[in-house]
């Protein structure tokens, strides 16, 4: 069936495991043969497969290890089951750097380009020196945000959509 196809375990616990299947995401017949024959193996009690996110639950008895599944699955040719290298740092910078922009874009488009990241940043820290000063906490905390509002409201770009 997908002899080769790399799984990843994702997350498991006593009674749950989840895979994910990133080679075969959006190929709603491959989940669907691959839950009719992973329910063969003996002590699945449910398999939610998930074909647009590339991801399988299993249920099972909390006596059968995620090994034994992952085993059955390699014998009969649905999977390979492989260890995910864990992400290099310029990856997740990636990662968090894009979801960044698609917030941006979102509070942007949100309030017709009245407020972007840097405004909302600007806001905050403004709200968190007013705070701490009216705690008595004048001198250092409040100045030092009010001194980083500032410093980030003068340093701002424009959004680029």
């Amino acid at each position: 069936m997908a002899e080769g196809v790399a799984a990843f375990i994702v997350h498991q616990s006593p009674g749950r495991l989840r895979l994910k299947i990133p080679a075969k995401r959006g190929d709603r017949a491959y989940f669907a043969r691959l839950a009719e024959r992973l329910a063969a193996c003996s002590g699945i009690t449910a398999i939610d497969g998930r074909a647009h996110t590339g991801t399988v639950l299993v249920l099972h008895a909390p006596t059968l290890a995620a090994a034994d599944i992952t085993a059955f699955a390699e014998r009969t040719a649905l999977f390979s089951p492989r260890r995910r290298p864990p992400p290099s740092l310029g990856e997740l910078l990636e990662r968090a750097n894009a979801r960044i922009h698609t917030l941006e874009r979102g509070f942007s488009t949100a309030t017709s380009g009245a407020l972007d990241r840097s405004s909302i940043l600007f806001w905050i820290l403004l709200a968190l020196a007013i705070r701490q000063a009216a705690r008595g906490k004048a001198l250092m905390p409040a100045f030092s945000l009010l001194w980083w509002a500032w410093d980030w409201l003068a340093s701002r770009k424009p959004v680029v959509g």
